[in-house]
């Protein structure tokens, strides 16, 4: 059976840009697009996402969706900063 869980993320101010360079940080996508999430008033960005999950066959969560990438054991979510001329992607 396929359960759907909620899960928000935030981040604080700032991503980090030790050239200097301004950066836009979101998640990415399995298909690469970068999502910024939304400013809240206290400076955080808040991320809201959907997950599935099914038990695997050896009984531990099997997440799946839009922002989870990888085979099964481990599933991963992809983090993006991106400077306005090129893509710099970190990826946990």
């Amino acid at each position: 059976m396929v359960e759907t869980i909620k899960v928000r993320l935030l981040r604080e101010p700032a991503p980090p840009s030790p050239d200097g360079s301004t950066v836009r940080f979101g998640l990415q996508d399995k298909k690469g697009a970068m999502h910024e999430g939304v400013g809240r008033a206290d400076g955080l960005t808040q991320f809201d996402i959907e997950l599935s999950v099914v038990e695997a066959p050896d009984g531990s969560p099997d997440f799946g969706g839009p922002f989870v990438s990888g085979s099964s054991t481990p599933t991963r979510r992809s983090s993006s900063i991106r400077r306005a001329s090129r893509c710099a992607c970190r990826r946990p």
